[in-house]
Parts: structure tokens; C-alpha cells; sequence
């Protein structure tokens, strides 16, 4: 009987398993529908550049072929429109609302219109590929860098997502992955020259270094210079509150902090819309840069692991100031970065 029992345990067994193999599988979700939902930026390229800040804590909601963009440019009023797919070429067409930035004090309104674009979907990674153009073609692949293509990157929002973290905890580990006390952690950094030549009130020409002069010295430089020439100084010399001036090497640190004994700073969410993380330890000469997203942010924390430093130098032209007629001895500012910022 015992035998006979177990027989007829496996024959029920081989059964049921046999009976949930035949079940049939849920079918798979069609592109629009994994489209639905909530998602976050972590990727918004315009041209060569990053325009993230602009959508820093924007939230994009699509619910049926429709979609909403919140805080663009931080309006009020969100961005929004209808959207159809065609699956096979993994082309989308947008048709947009009317966006009128003038109640915010920008004078930007985008009328009714459509846009075509690309898409693909990887998991929770939504891409989409456009030219910000009345009459934009449909891009043909993700990679364009001319100067309207937009290419949009979204993760999908955790369940829990409610809100952007208000404070970041910026953590600077060296080489060896310990953490780094007292390294400066800012947002943009830049040298000052040393011998500046400058031009007084009478139009003479003075060369100086504002950053090795007494109190007594710059006084009396200041009573001598125009006001714009003035105005330069004391920029240099009594900069605005969050930066660090380094006077020996002349370089300064702009929203800038220094990191705790466990190697931590707290940095403000909206500080990091238009910056990337600069750490630098200016004793041991190392340094790191992390470019950050809003959905890469959202656990609050970023690292950023200095390596030792090295100097990078490039030769810039740029056919408009020649046209101006600006000599070769003058000189400008500018900012060098990859795609991903």
C-alpha cells in the first residue's frame, strides 16, 4: 500500500507540473504600455551641451498618449502634449500645447506643433531623440550633435519616489578609497592671473598683482582705477559669501565648502542644477569631478574618488572674437566638456 501511495504521489506531482508548463505565458507589454508611468531626468542634451538645470527637478508623467512635464524652466504650468508610436521603426511623433514662458519673465512661447522623433526603450531607460525645430526632421539615430538635436534621457521613478533629496552628502575618498578630510568641495573653480595690466582713470597702464598687494596697497590702487577696473578687484580680492580664495596660487572655489574629518559635505539639491561635484585636495594635489543627474541623486549621496591632478592645456580659437577685433593678448572665459558633462 505504501509502495502504491508514493505512485500515486509522483503520477500527481507529473501532473501538476506538466498542467503549469501548459499554462500560458502573460503576454508581453506592448512599448506604450511599459511607457506608462512616472519618470525622471538623467539625461537632457541639447547640442554638445547638457541642459539639465532646465529640468533639474522636473517630473515627466505619461498616463495614455498623453504626458506632462513639470518645472521646465521651473513654470508653473507644465509642459505637456500627446504622443503616438509607430513600434516597428521605434519612431514617436509629438503633438505639443501651447508653453507660453512669459508669465515667468522669459521671452519664450511654443506654439502649437508637432515633432517627430526616435525612441527606444531598455528596461526602466526611456531615450528620445528630437530637433527642437518647427520644421525638424526626424532624427535619424541618437548620436546627432548639431546644435537643435535633443537627445532626453529617463529612468523610470522608484515606487516610493515622492520628492527630490533637499541636501546631497558629497563623500571625496583618495585613491585608496579612505576618505579625504579637508579637500574643498565646490561647483566651479578658476585661477586669477598674477601681473594683470590694467588702465587708470588718466588712461595710463599698470601692471600689478592684486593677490600679493598690502590692504594699503590695494587702496590706493583702487582710488586710481575706473570704476569697472575697480569693480574687477574687489570681485577678486572680497568675492561673494560660499567662496574659497586661495591667494598663493590665486586659484578660487565658487559655492565652495571644505569636507568634514569622515570626508563628507552636505550640498544642496538645487546647488547642483547647473554644476558639476568639483573635490579638490589642494595639500596632497588630487582631485575629482563627478557630473551628477537628478535620478542619479535620488539616494542622496554621491562619491567622488580624487585621482592626482594633472594640468591639461588647449589651444582655442573662435572665429567670431576674431572678427571683432580682439587681440591676442586679451583674454576669455569658456568651459571644456564631454557629452555626458
Amino acid at each position: 500500500m505504501l509502495a502504491w501511495n508514493r505512485i500515486a504521489s509522483v503520477v500527481v506531482l507529473a501532473c501538476a507540473v506538466t498542467a503549469r508548463a501548459d499554462d500560458p505565458k502573460p503576454a508581453a507589454k506592448t512599448d506604450a504600455e511599459q511607457l506608462q508611468g512616472v519618470w525622471l531626468f538623467d539625461g537632457n542634451r541639447l547640442g554638445e551641451g547638457s541642459s539639465l538645470g532646465l529640468v533639474w527637478t522636473s517630473v515627466v508623467t505619461i498616463k495614455g498618449d498623453t504626458f506632462s512635464i513639470t518645472k521646465v524652466y521651473d513654470a508653473a504650468k507644465p509642459f505637456s502634449g500627446k504622443f503616438t508610436l509607430d513600434p516597428a521603426k521605434k519612431a514617436i511623433d509629438f503633438k505639443l500645447d501651447e508653453f507660453d514662458l512669459t508669465p515667468e519673465g522669459m521671452p519664450l512661447k511654443v506654439p502649437v506643433c508637432s515633432l517627430p522623433g526616435l525612441y527606444k526603450l531598455d528596461g526602466d531607460t526611456l531615450t528620445v531623440a528630437l530637433e527642437f525645430d518647427l520644421a525638424g526632421k526626424r532624427p535619424t539615430g541618437f548620436g546627432s550633435r548639431k546644435k537643435r538635436d535633443a537627445v532626453l534621457t529617463l529612468k523610470r521613478a522608484p515606487k516610493d519616489f515622492t520628492a527630490f533629496p533637499k541636501d546631497i552628502t558629497v563623500k571625496a575618498v583618495g585613491p585608496d578609497g579612505k576618505p579625504v578630510a579637508g579637500a574643498i568641495v565646490a561647483g566651479y573653480m578658476h585661477q586669477n592671473k598674477g601681473e594683470m595690466e590694467m588702465t587708470d582713470r588718466d588712461g595710463k597702464k599698470l601692471k600689478v598683482n592684486v593677490l600679493t598687494m598690502t590692504p594699503d596697497e590695494v587702496e590706493k590702487l583702487l582710488a586710481k582705477l575706473t570704476d569697472s577696473w575697480k569693480g574687477y578687484v574687489k570681485n577678486i580680492l572680497e568675492p561673494p559669501a560660499g567662496t574659497i580664495l586661495d591667494k598663493a596660487t590665486g586659484w578660487s572655489y565658487h559655492k565652495a565648502q571644505k569636507t568634514a574629518a569622515d570626508g563628507t559635505a552636505k550640498v544642496a539639491f538645487e546647488k547642483l542644477r547647473m554644476s558639476p561635484v568639483i573635490v579638490r585636495d589642494t595639500e596632497r594635489k588630487q582631485m575629482g569631478v563627478a557630473s551628477v543627474t537628478p535620478f542619479g541623486l535620488l539616494n542622496g549621496e554621491v562619491a567622488v574618488k580624487l585621482q592626482p591632478e594633472v594640468r591639461v592645456t588647449a589651444q582655442g580659437t573662435c572665429d567670431e572674437i576674431t572678427k571683432a577685433g580682439v587681440k591676442n593678448d586679451d583674454h576669455f572665459g569658456c568651459y571644456i566638456q564631454t557629452a555626458s558633462g
